[in-house]
């Protein structure tokens, strides 16, 4: 998945200097746990920076994995919208949208929240 298709907005987006992005891309510097971190954060690989190998998930097929990605880029609102949809189309018949949707598979818990930066 490529990111940005500029390295200076690329750069801009985890943090660094584009000189210092090109570096990490020539491998003539290593990078920095908190360059990994903010990578990740944009939606890098990090399995395939450390490793040239493409991370896969046992737990998530093509078909899930894009869906993922979709969701994740979409707005909040988008985001609830599209969470409604799920929730229906979970439930079966129901009109319910805040139905209980049934468990998923990366988390025992049936919400999931990310952590709140401080």
């Amino acid at each position: 998945m490529r990111i940005e298709p500029h390295q200076g907005r690329f750069a801009s987006r985890i943090g660094v200097s584009q000189g210092k992005l090109s570096s990490l891309e020539t491998a003539t510097r290593e990078p920095k746990a908190e360059d990994l971190a903010a990578a990740a954060a944009a939606g890098v690989d990090i399995h395939y920076v450390l490793t040239g190998r493409r991370s896969e998930s046992e737990l998530l097929d093509e078909d899930a994995s894009e869906l993922l990605g979709i969701f994740l880029s979409l707005g909040p609102a988008l985001k609830e919208a599209l969470l409604n949809v799920a929730r229906l189309v979970a439930k079966g018949q129901g009109d319910d949208p805040a139905a209980e949707a049934p468990a998923t598979l990366h988390a025992p818990q049936r919400e999931y929240h990310a952590a709140e930066e401080g």
